[in-house]
């Protein structure tokens, strides 16, 4: 269809992106922290999936030194436990 109007069309498979490594890595750590979480048989993870990506949000990443959430949102995030303890 493309040839017939004169138009060509490109292949977004064939252009490398710069990131997606970036993206494999966050996928590959969820991953680890899943494995970390769920059974041996590997059930169970959707159940532990929000656990293990407000986990990975809220992990200090050296590259950009802060944590995900501090980049989108501008401020720490402190956890029921710290704010209970007052440990920040």
């Amino acid at each position: 269809m493309s040839h017939r109007v004169g138009s060509t069309s490109l292949d977004c498979n064939t252009i490398p992106s710069p990131v997606s490594g970036q993206a494999e890595t966050s996928n590959k750590q969820i991953k680890n922290i899943l494995q970390k979480t769920v059974n041996a048989m590997g059930k169970g993870w959707k159940s532990k999936l929000l656990e293990a990506l407000w986990a990975y949000r809220t992990t200090y990443k050296t590259p950009i030194g802060m944590t995900l959430y501090q980049l989108v949102y501008g401020k720490t995030c402190h956890l029921p436990v710290e704010l209970e303890f007052k440990s920040h």
